[in-house]
Parts: C-alpha cells; sequence; structure tokens
C-alpha cells in the first residue's frame, strides 16, 4: 500500500476512534436495549399504562419503563444489567432473545425479539485502491456519532412501527422469557449471569417463521441487528434446523403477566 493511503487510513480510523470511544458504543448499545425492550412491552401490551413514563430519545417520544413501578420491570432490569450487560461489557454477548410465550403451553412461542452483536475491535474497516476508491476517503468523513444517532433514530422508529402493526397478542395470559447466547469460546467455564441458568438445548426460540429486520447500527466497536418474529408469520421455505444457536445459552426465568399468578417456571439444566 502507498505510503499515502496507508497515512490516510490511519488518519481515519484514528478520527473515528477519537469520535466515537469503546465506552460510547457500549452506551449506546445499552440504551438501545432499555429504549427497544421499553417499546415492545409498551405496544405489546405487556405491562399496564402505569409502568411507562413518556421521554424524548434522539428527537423520538418514547414510553420508558419506570423502574420499581412494577415487580416484572425490576425483573426485565435484572436481566439486562446482571445478564445483557455484563456479558457485553466482557465482549461475551453474540445475541438475545426476547420471547413471549403462552402461559397454557410455556413452551410454545408466540413471538421473539432478537438483538444480535458483532464485535468489531474498534478496527473500521477502510477499502483503499482504485482512483474512485482514494477520492471517496479523501472526502470528509462522517461524524461516527451522527451516523450512530441517525441509525438509532431508524431503528426505533421501525420498531415502533413494527409492534404498532402486529395484530393483538390475543393472549389473557402469557410469560416473558430472556436468553442470552455467547460467543464460542469467550465465556468462561462456570459463568452464569444471577437469575439465568445454563442451557445447550436447540434454540426453540429460531422457529421456521419469517424474520423481519427492524435495522442495524454500527459503530468502531460493534455492529448490531435487530429483528421481530411472529407466530402468524411462518415462511414455508424457512427451516428452523438451518437458524439453530449454537454455543452456551442461558435462559432467564419467566416473567408472568401483570397482576396473574406469580408461579414461575425455572427452565432446568438440560
Amino acid at each position: 500500500m502507498p505510503v499515502a493511503q496507508l497515512v490516510r487510513q490511519k488518519a481515519a480510523q484514528s478520527v473515528a476512534n477519537e469520535l466515537i470511544t469503546n465506552q460510547d458504543s457500549l452506551t449506546l448499545l445499552k440504551n438501545l436495549f432499555r429504549t427497544s425492550i421499553s417499546t415492545i412491552c409498551h405496544f405489546r401490551g405487556l405491562l399496564p399504562p402505569e409502568c411507562f413514563e413518556e421521554c424524548t430519545v434522539a428527537g423520538l417520544h418514547i414510553s420508558m419503563l419506570v423502574p420499581n413501578a412494577h415487580p416484572d420491570i425490576d425483573k426485565l432490569n435484572s436481566w439486562l444489567q446482571d445478564g445483557v450487560f455484563d456479558a457485553l461489557k466482557k465482549n461475551y454477548l453474540r445475541k438475545v432473545v426476547l420471547g413471549i410465550y403462552t402461559r397454557t403451553d410455556p413452551e410454545k412461542l408466540v413471538e421473539s425479539y432478537t438483538f444480535r452483536v458483532t464485535l468489531v475491535h474498534g478496527q473500521p474497516t477502510l477499502t483503499l485502491g482504485s482512483d474512485t476508491q482514494e477520492k471517496s476517503q479523501e472526502e470528509p468523513q462522517v461524524d461516527p456519532r451522527t451516523r450512530a444517532k441517525d441509525a438509532t433514530v431508524t431503528m426505533l422508529r421501525s420498531l415502533i412501527g413494527q409492534t404498532q402493526e402486529m395484530a393483538p397478542l390475543g393472549l389473557k395470559e402469557w410469560r416473558m422469557r430472556m436468553k442470552i447466547y455467547y460467543i464460542r469460546g469467550a465465556v468462561p467455564d462456570g459463568y452464569t449471569p444471577q437469575n439465568f441458568v445454563s442451557s445447550r438445548s436447540k434454540s426453540d426460540d429460531e422457529f421456521d417463521f419469517d424474520h423481519i429486520s427492524v435495522g442495524d447500527i454500527d459503530t468502531p466497536y460493534h455492529d448490531m441487528t435487530v429483528t421481530v418474529a411472529r407466530a402468524g408469520d411462518k415462511a414455508s421455505d424457512v427451516k428452523a434446523s438451518g437458524r439453530r444457536g449454537k454455543g452456551t445459552t442461558a435462559k432467564a426465568k419467566s416473567v408472568p403477566k401483570a397482576g396473574k399468578s406469580r408461579s414461575v417456571k425455572r427452565v432446568g439444566r438440560r
């Protein structure tokens, strides 16, 4: 690679890393998890109205879960803090699935929301070679913060639209379960977050339904994509066996519907 190209590449990488740090990236993803799950709970009617408060996120009006307003909110926050965020910080996290199940058949999945995270290791890839590519790299770089903010707004708008347009759950009682999938080989033996149990069973959340893309966000450190699937959106040409998760899986206890029986099924080791 010519010296001039190498200098430009290093300069571009330096600018990107100065504008958005690894901590900024982690904070962005944490906030996106919180706002996304609040949006899902609000528009899918999983918790009563008094459990939410109106907030503005990047110019969008979002109904956020109110801490300590309901035992189920405390459980969700615990799942995020002790399970998702700890794995994210330690670079273990590969995927998070929030599933809604029927209470009469706790293994029957009705809807799922999948968050996939990919590590980029702080090295944004810049392709330099042809004259056209060289010229494009000499132009002012897009501010990574602006790009991440725009992508966040786009993703949240899409999630709001999807959850509003979906047919009502039609369930009087339901269970909620969160599963965390780790990067194979990254997790030390015996690592199990509080309120989760280890499981190596097949992925029953990766069923043969269409997964609708909500959007994606990329920073110099992480890529994140979000998809939605619902039992009524079965696709005959998609096979569940082709989408089974690999690696360690952690399943959280189920959250019963607000105001219903507090019996909780603990997912045992298989």
